[in-house]
């Protein structure tokens, strides 16, 4: 039976899609068949509903990563893991508890980038970023520290990473070859690497085609979701909009109201540099 010996988590929009799209071309890399999981999510969801934590065993979950043969690293990237309670239990409670890597980015940026995604892409909310960041639940996740915290507490602390969104886009490469070293593999096969953001804010055209386009994404391999994603992005969306006065009056009252949380991560690892969220 093959179970990840790593995990990839974090806050939405933070660039789980990006990290997971470039481990998954290491050869010493095993990816799950899709990104997200979504097995040791707190609740049963329309993602999860055929294999969750709740009502199935680690067999079943053990299937999507069936394909695995000699890679020295197997994983998955569930971002919603961060806030998971069954994540950290069950994961804890591995006879070698997976490493974890949690990507986390300035809140005002994460909260904003997130409501353009279901705003414009998703199109699952209808209402303006003022009331959209007026949202407790929106609020609170954006408080990484106090998910951190638990993991922190009750699993080893060696074998957890904390990345800054950030950084991973601004130092590709720096990043990719530090976590490797994380995962002791290969580290030369990112210098020269081709990168690609993956799972950029868009505005969408058709609802329908992209509501079917999400249907399909887990059945399409990786290798050809590569080749088409640029192909339909491009016959299926528009620019991204631009920033109003009263979106940036936002977020500048966002980026203060989160201000403590440089001091309080940096309690939990202090390597992080936040330079980025100035």
């Amino acid at each position: 039976m093959k179970l990840p010996n790593l995990i990839i988590g974090g806050a939405p929009k933070s660039g789980t899609s990006s990290l997971y799209f470039w481990l998954s071309e290491h050869p010493d890399i095993f990816a799950s068949k899709v990104k997200e999981t979504f097995f040791f999510n707190d609740k049963i969801n329309k993602f999860n509903i055929n294999c969750n934590c709740i009502e199935h065993d680690i067999h079943q979950y053990s299937k999507f990563f069936a394909g695995a043969k000699k890679e020295k690293i197997i994983f998955e990237a569930t971002a919603a893991y961060i806030y998971s309670n069954n994540a950290l239990k069950k994961l804890s409670d591995f006879d070698d508890p997976p490493k974890i890597i949690f990507l986390l980015r300035e809140p005002s940026q994460q909260i904003y980038s997130h409501y353009k995604m279901e705003n414009f892409r998703t199109k699952r909310v209808n209402e303006s970023f003022s009331e959209y960041s007026k949202r407790d639940i929106i609020i609170n996740r954006a408080n990484y520290y106090q998910y951190l915290k638990n993991w922190y507490d009750f699993y080893p602390n060696k074998k957890i990473k904390l990345i800054l969104y950030e950084d991973l886009i601004k130092n590709k490469k720096e990043v990719l070859v530090n976590i490797c070293d994380f995962l002791e593999i290969d580290k030369k096969y990112f210098e020269n690497f081709d990168f690609q953001h993956r799972n950029k804010s868009i505005k969408i055209k058709s609802k329908k085609l992209h509501n079917l386009s999400q249907k399909l994404q887990p059945y399409i391999p990786h290798a050809v979701q590569k080749l088409i994603l640029p192909i339909y992005l491009k016959l299926n969306s528009i620019d991204d909009i631009n920033l109003v006065d009263t979106d940036i009056k936002i977020l500048e009252d966002l980026k203060h109201k989160f201000i403590f949380l440089k001091s309080e991560l940096s309690n939990l690892d202090s390597s992080l540099n936040f330079k980025y969220w100035e």
